[in-house]
């Protein structure tokens, strides 16, 4: 399953931000892009797993980078896939 994650950046924060489509319900944030894009990957199992109730064998993100500084606009993607990977929390998976 792929799933969008929109990173912005907020110049007047200073920090990127993670916010993905409505069913992983992931809002994040990071000064560094690259602890961002991990702390998603990390975050987007166990957010399914609490919303869903179970886990797709397969999880593709899609990650849409824009960064505006200055009225200047950068726009990139990178699809990125994690394959069977099992969620760092407690809960049992309910698909087996």
């Amino acid at each position: 399953m792929e799933y969008v994650v929109d990173l912005i950046w907020d110049d007047e924060a200073k920090v990127w931000m993670a916010i993905g489509d409505t069913e992983t319900g992931i809002i994040l944030e990071s000064d560094s892009l690259e602890r961002l894009i991990e702390r998603v990957k990390l975050a987007t199992p166990e957010l399914l797993y609490m919303n869903k109730g179970s886990l797709p064998k397969n999880i593709t993100f899609c990650f849409k980078i824009q960064y505006d500084v200055i009225g200047i606009e950068l726009k990139e993607s990178q699809c990125d896939s994690i394959i069977n990977k099992k969620p760092n929390h407690s809960f049992k998976n309910k698909e087996k």
